[in-house]
């Protein structure tokens, strides 16, 4: 069976990722857990990604300076390398590889503030889908910094799956853990973002532009909110799993189905 996503750590030590936290780290209210599906499954639609290894960044609004956790002293952000990931490379690279070992797990963007952060991670998709890496999907944003959006075809490209990062408070020290998470990872078939796709869309304006036929879907849905027994929370939750049970809802195998 060929596995619908791998990912490929090559920094020694470094966390792989783990598959997003619907809960968000206990970060959601109680009323969302129980009862907001869309909430919840967006939450933990994905993997979570991590960076290699602790350290610390600052940003002075020019230079950009880096540590590892529990060092005093700063360094430039410049192409910072791993020895491990070096090392491991060039053992296994023929001489005329050898210069591909270089490959930076910190560097400057090259925007202003833009921290390029490299996990360890590859990524390989099934033909037609993408990665999209973004920001942990409804985590409570933290100030210091945030993460870029962005769609990398992983079906032909293999190489480096790098956070764009955009450093937000100046001279404040910026703290990056493997506990925590850096960035989401979520698979997107292309033709869903493709520019055919959006081009495609219809938009209908009032109730009595809809057809019959939307007009009583509509209706039907509205039904399930029943207000007389005590059932309108949480609606959508039911009638989901209500289809999964009758199978009008993708398997829990299949790359679209719920996890």
């Amino acid at each position: 069976m060929t596995e619908f996503l791998s990912f490929y750590q090559l920094i020694p030590g470094a966390p792989l990722p783990r598959p997003a936290d619907p809960e968000v780290l206990g970060s959601i209210p109680v009323r969302a857990r129980r009862f907001c599906e869309p909430f919840t499954a967006a939450s933990g639609y994905g993997w979570w990604a991590y960076p290699p290894l602790d350290f610390d960044v600052m940003w002075d609004g020019h230079a950009m300076s880096w540590r590892p956790a529990g060092e005093s002293a700063w360094r430039p952000v410049g192409d910072v390398m791993l020895s491990g990931f070096v090392e491991q490379f060039e053992r296994r690279a023929s001489a005329d590889d050898m210069h591909l070992s270089q490959i930076p797990f910190l560097a400057r963007g090259p925007e202003t503030g833009i921290l390029q952060v490299w996990g360890g991670l590859l990524a390989r998709s099934q033909p037609e889908w993408s990665i999209l890496v973004r920001p942990l999907a409804n985590y409570p944003k933290e100030g210091l910094y945030e993460a870029l959006e962005g769609m990398i075809e992983t079906d032909w490209w293999f190489g480096p799956v790098i956070a764009l990062l955009r450093i937000i408070k100046t001279d404040r020290v910026v703290e990056f853990r493997t506990t925590r998470p850096m960035v989401q990872i979520q698979p997107v078939y292309r033709q869903a973002y493709a520019r055919d796709s959006v081009a495609s869309t219809r938009f209908v304006r009032g109730i009595e532009d809809m057809s019959a036929d939307e007009w009583s879907d509509f209706l039907q849905t509205l039904g399930l909110r029943n207000p007389h027994d005590g059932e309108v929370r949480g609606s959508y939750k039911r009638e989901l799993r209500a289809r999964a049970r009758h199978g009008e809802a993708p398997p829990q195998d299949s790359p679209m189905g719920r996890r």
